[in-house]
């Protein structure tokens, strides 16, 4: 990223400040080469007037200046994510909440290059940030007022914008050591709700925590040091998972080293995806420097005056070593 914001939450690291990296609206391109249709073209019709019966001109269009016309999108943006990270590797799980609003679209960091249910990605640097957040370098921040978040053992937590972003983790509710880690947890439903600034006033709508899930292939292994995964770059990976809710998706996430870093996404109720090849080709040789961390998400969005949000929450399942041979 051109720019970094300094991580204002001292949680959800998930140890690897690759798996750290997040995913955003990079430069895309396709990994495989898609079938390419023929080029065509069209001819307009000629010029008409309207008819004096009734305003049909000689080409069939009914000219009608009272005809409701579409709705622009909106042409800023907004995201509110709630984030349950799973623990492993000797991190603890903890919860945390980033929003951000931003006067136009986020800005274009990060290289993804997609493939399937997937993409894979490159940074110009590692984010030490919260997972799930949509790449991009700190633009034109705006502020939505206080926002309020409920549910769980989150009993009403209001927050102040800081550098132009919102946050919390278990640091800024609790000093370490005292008082839970995680402030809610699979099956509570939780609110955000702003009192209006740049952006309008707004109440998300409710959101359920889901499960993690749990990743059946591929299988974790062993040897006299390490438990890990084990993942040829020389083939499709088929994955398989169960608890997949429905409403949700299932994603599968890993980092080799330096700044690279994948993500597939599928429908929760699948229980089984592909990972091709291309995807993770560039992680081989890496050894166990690589992870792998799998999580189920919920995803809704909505607009507020002419902000277009997006909501989520993140349950994490553990983090894993993963070897890329």
């Amino acid at each position: 990223m051109r720019t970094r914001r300094p991580a204002l939450i001292a949680v959800v690291m998930l140890a690897s400040p690759a798996l750290a990296a997040l995913w955003g609206c990079g430069r895309s391109t396709l990994l495989d080469d898609g079938p390419t249709g023929p080029s065509s073209s069209s001819t307009l019709p000629e010029a008409s007037t309207p008819t004096p019966d009734g305003g049909i001109t000689p080409d069939g269009a009914i000219l009608d200046d009272a005809s409701p016309q579409p709705t622009p999108a909106p042409s800023n943006t907004g995201v509110l994510i709630f984030v349950n990270s799973g623990g492993g590797l000797g991190a603890s799980g903890a919860t945390s909440f980033y929003a951000e609003f931003d006067l136009g679209m986020r800005g274009e960091a990060c290289e993804t290059r997609q493939a399937g249910a997937c993409v894979y990605q490159t940074c110009p640097a590692p984010f030490f940030g919260i997972p799930g957040l949509p790449a991009g370098p700190l633009g034109d921040t705006v502020s939505a007022g206080t926002l309020t978040l409920a549910g769980g053992e989150l009993g009403g937590v209001v927050l102040t914008a800081m550098g132009g972003v919102y946050g919390f983790g278990q640091d800024t509710l609790n000093p370490p050591g005292q008082g839970p880690l995680t402030f809610f947890i699979p099956g509570d439903t939780l609110t955000v709700s702003a009192s209006g600034g740049v952006v309008p006033a707004f109440t998300a709508a409710p959101v359920t925590v889901p499960q993690s899930g749990t990743l059946v292939t591929p299988e974790l292994e062993s040897d006299n040091k390490n438990v890990f995964y084990a993942v040829s770059t020389s083939e499709d990976l088929v994955v398989q998972w169960s608890g997949g809710e429905p409403g949700a998706q299932f994603l599968l996430q890993g980092a080799g080293n330096g700044n690279a870093s994948f993500l597939c996404t599928w429908d929760a109720t699948l229980g089984q995806g592909v990972v091709p090849q291309s995807v993770f080709a560039p992680f081989k040789g890496v050894g166990l420097n690589g992870t792998l961390v799998w999580y189920q998400q919920r995803l809704s969005t909505f607009t507020a005056g002419e902000f277009a949000m997006e909501e989520s929450v993140l349950q994490y399942g553990p983090l894993s070593q993963a070897a890329y041979y």
